[in-house]
């Protein structure tokens, strides 16, 4: 059944005056190369016991019962999450953002933007086995490319990965490297930390490797002017490599063009205080980008947020809060639930209920007034 049959049964129901809920959107494969089974899975114990009842509905769920991959409020045409509406129908987001757009993200975004969310965030686990767990090493555009638009990344997480380079380097050396199976020599291993993200710009080597579990966002560039990751090398960590994976010429090409061979020293996100109130409830930019800002939200007592200038997904890491709007509570989120608050939502109240402060991450692309009031630090 058509669920927008019959007089807008979505705006008549007042649906858009609550946060979206989605079902948990699994993958296995897209990034990291060997999933694990859902018993083993991290991913798949930090769903709330209400996902976990509607879990079984997810069209988007492995049917061999392994994943590696959540893709968080995810718009993507092809791996979309799946809105929760009138009880227990679902909804792909592309095509509840397609009708009703403007009550979801906001006319201005809808102007800018269209009915896109221009950012893609998900949570990656790697195997435990470094043989299995290492995924590629990838590099993406930088800003500037004649034929690719732009893309950067942020991990927020734990575990081990490769980013940059630790020396000064050459195309010649890391042709040379690369085909001798030897490139890890090269690469800066780094230890990750729950309070410290990284940035990974274009041009830059990127992998995660064995027993990792990070947040990532990534801006999505115009759709016709898009370069995927591309493959630099697929021996990580002694890895078997995938036929015809790697593409070091074109991996090098990225890089040459960013100018990046040299040793890579800036790795984490310089973040900056946007609100404190003194009683452990605060909100920081952990990246302004001219494609991506993302803020972290802590909240001790009670916070008030808005979505009069735009809607937002929403995501937590940890603890509980109540939101609460003219006294009522329009939903409760634990960790690891994932949130759309749309625009006609207005003005609500988060507060923590929790044993602990309770974290969460709001995520956006930049309006181009953003950039031209040079609100870019």
């Amino acid at each position: 059944m058509d669920p927008f049959e019959g007089h807008d049964r979505m705006k008549k129901s007042g649906h858009f005056k609550t946060p979206l809920r989605f079902l948990p959107n699994f993958q296995k494969g897209k990034t990291v190369p060997h999933p694990l089974s859902i018993k083993e899975s991290r991913i798949q114990k930090m769903i709330t016991l209400y996902q976990q009842d509607n879990a079984a509905e997810s069209a988007n769920i492995c049917k061999e019962k392994e994943i590696s991959e959540r893709w968080i409020v995810s718009d993507d045409t092809e791996h979309h999450s799946r809105v929760l509406i009138f009880g227990r129908e679902t909804i792909p987001f592309p095509i509840l953002l397609d009708r009703f757009g403007e009550l979801i993200l906001g006319k201005e975004h809808i102007r800018e933007f269209g009915p896109n969310l221009k950012i893609l965030m998900k949570i990656l686990e790697t195997h435990p086995d470094p043989q299995k767990g290492s995924s590629s090493v990838f590099v993406h555009p930088a800003k500037g490319h004649l034929l690719y638009s732009p893309k950067i990344k942020i991990w927020k997480g734990e575990g081990k990965i490769y980013l940059g380079w630790n020396k000064d380097t050459s195309e010649k050396r890391i042709r040379t490297f690369a085909q001798n199976g030897t490139l890890e020599l090269d690469l800066n291993p780094i230890q990750m930390e729950h309070s410290h993200p990284v940035f990974i710009p274009g041009g830059v080597p990127y992998a995660l490797r064995s027993g990792t579990l990070v947040l990532e966002w990534s801006s999505v560039p115009e759709k016709n002017h898009s370069k995927e990751e591309c493959i630099l090398y697929d021996r990580t960590d002694g890895k078997i490599p995938s036929p015809r994976a790697e593409n070091i010429e074109t991996a090098l090409e990225l890089i040459k063009q960013a100018d990046l061979f040299h040793k890579t020293e800036d790795f984490f996100c310089k973040s900056r205080e946007l609100f404190t109130d003194g009683s452990g409830n605060r909100i920081s930019l952990v990246l302004e980008n001219a494609e991506l800002f993302v803020e972290e939200i802590e909240i001790t007592t009670s916070m008030e947020l808005s979505t009069e200038m735009r809607g937002f997904p929403l995501f937590m890491e940890k603890g509980k809060v109540e939101v609460i709007q003219d006294g009522v509570c329009l939903d409760i989120l634990f960790e690891g639930d994932e949130r759309f608050f749309p625009c006609c939502l207005g003005k609500v109240t988060l507060i923590s209920k929790g044993e602990q402060p309770a974290l969460m991450q709001k995520w956006y692309a930049p309006f181009s007034w953003m950039l031209e009031d040079n609100l870019i630090a």
